[in-house]
């Protein structure tokens, strides 16, 4: 879509903020490139009047962080953030962990892992250029940053991670220093630190010969991610991302080669993260400022006499109900108003009303969600319309920009998945 990035360009150029229309179309778009040049054309983005929500947000990344910042640049602004992002250098990720974002005045930290960070060093020197840094020779206690030595054991033969039934005191060793790292950094600070689960490279994988020694290896790499998941329960600003989930759904590496964004002639690892997994990430830190910027979506607007609803399998229905008792408000503003809505039944017997009902006349969506907002007293953009009809969708498209509109095509268990994927709904 170069005339979404020419738009962009153009606002950024006079010195004003994307509209709510471009702004959607980037929370909306899955378009790694799309999203890659709007990131980089919103990179001189100023808000003086600040009519988007100013957020800080500090990458710490042990490994290269590769297109991350523009993509993240992209994803916040699309939720109506402006973001200040500040991209630490491997080297100073463990200080700066420590300090807890206070030396950066960051709300939000986000650390980049891989599995260097974990693993044992290789036996053999890492590729030419690659600026992978390690924390190997530094700890710290519960309560303060402290320069000491941390204990050698890169000659160790029983960190092998071909031999697994040895290798996960090493890791649990790694993974108390992150918790460590993590519990000064809380106390230092009260920036949100988000971390993510990390994928086991196929190519060490691979390595282990044996099957059961592989499924070894698997089943400790499950255990050290569950581990990294359980952190979320440690501290309520603590969120982590299942990074390791996601690229099982998402039909994109993990990892970059030469033909997947790794320039070796720039100095860019092939072993490091993929545009499209660092995309992945990008959408769910969004996902997280989102939601604690107050900037979620709280009312879902459907037309219940619409044929979608007719679905043998009831996915869409039970969605619906998930959402409403989550919190998440339902508008009817299609069909009669006044009808009985409260008793709509979803797939699992259980009904998705209640549903607001509203004195509203006989008009077009678009009207009906201008005077229902006034009603509620909220804003459109707290606002998401669901309907089956192109007319419809069109009108509120064209006259209620603020409005995340749901395009309604193809089957209900696709129509489910855009409804939830893009986290409008997303709580704290």
């Amino acid at each position: 879509m170069p005339e979404l990035i020419e738009a962009i360009r153009q606002a950024v150029r006079s010195g004003a903020v994307p509209g709510p229309d471009l702004r959607l179309a980037l929370a909306q778009s899955e378009d790694l490139a799309l999203l890659l040049a709007a990131g980089q054309a919103l990179r001189e983005l100023s808000d003086p009047a600040e009519q988007l929500t100013h957020r800080r947000v500090g990458i710490l990344s042990v490994c290269p962080p590769g297109d991350l910042e523009p993509l993240l640049r992209a994803c916040l602004v699309g939720a109506g953030v402006w973001p200040e992002l500040i991209v630490i250098p491997p080297q100073a990720f463990a200080p700066t962990l420590a300090a807890g974002g206070a030396r950066l005045g960051a709300d939000l930290l986000f650390c980049l892992l891989d599995e260097n960070f974990f693993l044992p060093p290789a036996p053999e020197p890492a590729p030419a250029g690659y600026a992978h840094t390690r924390y190997d020779d530094t700890r710290y206690d519960d309560t303060r940053f402290e320069d000491t030595r941390y204990e050698d054991t890169h000659d160790d033969p029983t960190a092998d991670p071909t031999a697994p039934s040895a290798l996960w005191p090493w890791l649990a060793e790694r993974l108390a220093m992150l918790r460590t790292l993590l519990g000064t950094a809380l106390r230092a600070g009260d920036a949100v630190v988000v971390l993510h689960t990390v994928p086991l490279p196929r190519a060490l994988r691979d390595a282990v010969l044996g099957a059961r020694a592989r499924a070894a290896l698997t089943s400790l790499w499950h255990r050290l991610n569950a581990s990294l998941l359980a952190l979320a329960d440690d501290h309520p600003r603590v969120r982590v991302i299942d990074l390791v989930g996601l690229l099982a759904e998402t039909p994109v590496a993990a990892r970059a080669d030469v033909g997947q964004g790794a320039d070796p002639a720039q100095g860019a690892d092939p072993g490091q993260y993929s545009p499209g997994a660092l995309l992945l990430l990008a959408q769910e830190v969004r996902r997280v400022v989102q939601a604690g910027a107050g900037l979620s979506r709280q009312v879902l607007a459907i037309d219940l006499a619409s044929p979608l609803w007719g679905d043998a399998t009831g996915e869409l229905r039970r969605t619906v109900a998930r959402l409403r008792d989550q919190g998440v408000r339902l508008l009817l503003v299609g069909g009669d108003v006044g009808g009985d809505v409260g008793g709509y039944a979803s797939g699992d017997g259980d009904a998705v009303g209640p549903v607001r009902e509203l004195p509203l006349p006989r008009l077009g969506a678009a009207e009906r969600l201008r005077r229902a907002a006034g009603v509620l007293g909220l804003p459109l953009d707290a606002f998401v319309y669901l309907d089956d009809s192109d007319v419809e969708r069109g009108a509120v498209a064209a006259e209620l920009p603020e409005v995340a509109v749901i395009e309604a095509g193809g089957p209900p268990d696709r129509l489910a998945r855009l409804l939830l994927q893009h986290g409008w709904f997303d709580q704290q």
